[in-house]
């Protein structure tokens, strides 16, 4: 299984980090997780590369941002691939393309001015199975 990861410039919670280990052995072990792609950003997208180079090694490709967005690059170590950067919205859509399953973890409630959010809203359009796991913890699942 490929999968993509999207999330806030904030950071997991402690209640967003239990969750997505936990969604993240389920679904390790229904098909295993053999590819993640994420945007190399400071954040969530750090959070997440850390948390998961413990359980599945080095599987990463990442996708940078260019532009203004390029100041918040994590360069998440290790990684088997590094993308050229690319505007914002242009690389989380590679991300999502690229993935059988995204994992979004989001600061909040839907909003219209979040890359996170239209991350979500794009995976959703194309059919990209969706688990949104909010700061409570609480997961959302779309198909």
């Amino acid at each position: 299984m490929i999968l993509g990861l999207t999330g806030s410039r904030k950071g997991l919670t402690d209640e967003q980090v239990v969750s997505f280990l936990s969604l993240v052995k389920e679904l390790n072990s229904e098909s295993r997780i053999s590819t993640v792609h994420h945007g190399d950003c400071a954040g969530s997208d750090a959070d997440m590369h850390k948390l998961l180079t413990n359980i599945l090694g080095n599987v990463f490709f990442l996708h940078p941002a260019s532009g203004v967005e390029a100041q918040f690059r994590a360069n998440c170590t290790p990684f088997r691939w590094r993308h050229l950067p690319l505007p914002p919205l242009q690389r989380n859509s590679n991300i999502v393309e690229a993935s059988d399953v995204l994992i979004a973890t989001p600061k909040g409630k839907e909003s219209l001015r979040s890359g996170t959010w239209a991350t979500i809203r794009f995976a959703k359009k194309t059919g990209v199975k969706t688990y949104i796991i909010y700061p409570d913890g609480i997961i959302e699942t779309y198909t």
